[in-house]
């Protein structure tokens, strides 16, 4: 009996311990690109494990002895087998992980709001982001609009005519892959950017309006403050543009001779019959029949 006992006690002493091995449950994502990270799942996990993909030995981030995170290496898209390493001690299966290229990113617009009212210049709009690959294509508002790609982080479009409002941008690659969209605005505010004294006639002359977004039925509003009379508030008068509904107003006939004259979408020509040639404060907006309207702007003038 003592025999069989010292028997037994000797082989335990003399067979090496069974360890556990690496076990890997999952991955996630199951696809990936590279330079993403991927989670693996399972047991047991030390500082000392590694990740073997496409012959890339990668050392992970270990969260805790269940989870690990390692960044996906350089290597062309496909479907790779990936194993775990520690010492001399594979796991015992693999997991494939489909390697994707990754999808084109926008990070900025250059310009991203343009003014209805645009040059020729203003209307290209430079793409700058990342993996825009050849054969790329643009889509605004879901629509392939013609384009240049000058590398893989810059592309450029001509803006077509369109409404004010917002529009989506993205870039879409032969593989299918597409940005997230990035917004593109229109914008149809009008604005003043200066006024200066025009041609000067017998009993009335011309102030020129320089600004943007004016359309060709872009109405003034002056607000003429009386001269000497700081108390006083000023005397408001609406002059129409061309096309608009003729303004009346009984208490003076000079103001029926007043009108704003469309040049462009940049310039409007106010022609003003004033009472006075005395210099006085004159405050002006444009308004469009959309009811938008510039800010005020304040002048000396007769």
């Amino acid at each position: 009996m003592k025999w069989r006992m010292s028997a037994a006690l000797l082989t335990l002493i003399l067979t090496p311990s069974l360890s556990v091995g690496l076990e890997m449950s999952s991955v996630h994502p199951e696809s990936a690109s590279a330079g993403e990270s991927v989670t693996i799942i399972g047991k047991p996990f030390t500082p000392s494990t590694r990740v073997v993909i496409g012959g890339h030995e990668v050392v992970p981030r270990l969260v805790d002895e269940r989870q690990l995170v390692f960044i996906v290496p350089q290597l062309n898209a496909g479907n790779y087998a990936l194993y775990l390493l520690a010492g001399q001690q594979t796991s015992g299966q693999t997991i494939s992980l489909n390697i994707s290229l990754p999808s084109p990113q926008i990070n900025s617009l250059k310009p991203s709001n343009i003014d209805e009212c645009f040059t020729e210049e203003e209307r290209i709009v430079t793409l700058n982001g990342n993996h825009f690959r050849k054969g790329s294509k643009l889509l605004l508002d879901g629509n392939v609009v013609p384009s240049t790609r000058t590398s893989e982080t810059e592309m450029r479009f001509t803006v077509p005519s369109l409404k004010a409002g917002t529009y989506g941008v993205q870039v879409i690659n032969l593989d299918g892959s597409e940005s997230l969209p990035h917004s593109l605005w229109l914008n149809n505010i009008p604005h003043i950017y200066d006024v200066s004294v025009g041609e000067d006639y017998i009993s009335s002359y011309q102030l020129v309006i320089n600004g943007k977004n004016f359309v060709h039925n872009s109405s003034l509003i002056a607000y003429e403050y009386p001269v000497g009379l700081p108390d006083l508030p000023p005397q408001q008068q609406i002059i129409p543009g061309q096309g608009s509904t003729s303004f009346r107003d009984d208490q003076s006939r000079r103001k029926l001779s007043e009108s704003v004259t469309y040049i462009d979408c940049n310039t409007l020509i106010y022609n003003r019959y004033p009472y006075s040639r005395q210099d006085k404060k004159l405050v002006l907006r444009v308004g469009n029949p959309d009811g938008k309207q510039t800010e005020a702007f304040e002048i000396l003038t007769p």
